[in-house]
């Protein structure tokens, strides 16, 4: 293409964009609204995320300072009664553990 060619053709465009004032506000807007609704998600999604690990250290903190390797746990109580709270306590770890793969999941 020759200077002369690309000249014509960047005047013809802006001669169409003159005839036609209404279509090309409305093409410009409508680029603007979708370049919006993109960042606008992009930035949910970020924001989403970070609350969510935020939650999920919060959670950590509280969990962890209550077991450390090599505790001593004292269980009194009748057979069942500690059978019934181990097993509430494994499926609380397991819900967590859900909890955490599910998360982990979104990034």
């Amino acid at each position: 293409m020759t200077v002369s060619e690309i000249r014509d053709a960047i005047l013809m465009a802006f001669d169409s964009i003159r005839a036609n004032k209404f279509r090309a506000f409305l093409t410009v807007l409508g680029v603007m609204i979708g370049v919006s609704s993109v960042i606008g998600l992009a930035a949910l999604i970020g924001g989403l995320n970070g609350a969510a690990q935020q939650e999920i250290d919060r959670m950590i903190d509280d969990i962890a300072p209550l077991l450390q390797p090599g505790d001593t746990i004292i269980i009194s109580g009748s057979a069942y009664d500690v059978f019934t709270r181990f097993l509430g306590i494994v499926r609380d770890i397991a819900i967590i553990a859900n909890a955490i793969y599910l998360i982990s999941r979104i990034n």
